[in-house]
């Protein structure tokens, strides 16, 4: 087991939630329906309540991290934890190919982004991103690859 000093518990903000148009909704009259911040919000708060720099003081090098949405998920495999070392990966996502273009799964992609280099100077990468189900229309989660059939966004975060 661990030390109660090798455990650390901390929140995460919530947001209000809304609907596709952008509305907020309420919980109750004069109270907005709330919702944790999400994978993204996770990291941010990681900052916030200084576990990030804990990590560090620490030397601790990494971290897994898995949603909620996955009540099968094999907390901090081995397997996949030791493929992502001996790559020497920053980030590790396990996926599954698409197969309904109805599916709630968040989808990964590559985004082209603009950043400063070492150097200062601006520079063009890519960027691996998970996009949310909701945050896709119907027309993008269905697009296919013309003459082959498979979805444009083909795989979706376990």
């Amino acid at each position: 087991g661990f030390l109660p000093t090798q455990v650390t518990f901390f929140t995460q903000a919530n947001m209000p939630c809304v609907d596709p148009k952008g509305m907020i909704l309420l919980q109750d009259r004069g109270y907005m329906a709330m919702y944790p911040s999400g994978n993204g919000g996770l990291f941010h708060a990681l900052v916030e309540n200084g576990i990030l720099s804990d990590m560090k003081t620490r030397d601790l090098r990494g971290m897994v991290v898995h949603n909620c949405d996955n009540l099968l998920a094999r907390v901090a495999d081995p397997s996949f934890v030791g493929h992502c070392m001996a790559l020497q990966a920053e980030v590790g996502c396990k996926c599954l190919r698409r197969l309904d273009e109805n599916d709630e799964l968040g989808m990964l992609c590559q985004l082209p982004v603009s950043h400063r280099d070492l150097h200062g100077n601006m520079t063009q990468s890519e960027r691996a991103v998970l996009i949310e189900a909701w945050e896709v229309g119907g027309d993008v989660r269905g697009r296919r690859v013309p003459g082959s059939g498979k979805f444009w966004l083909p795989f979706a975060n376990m």
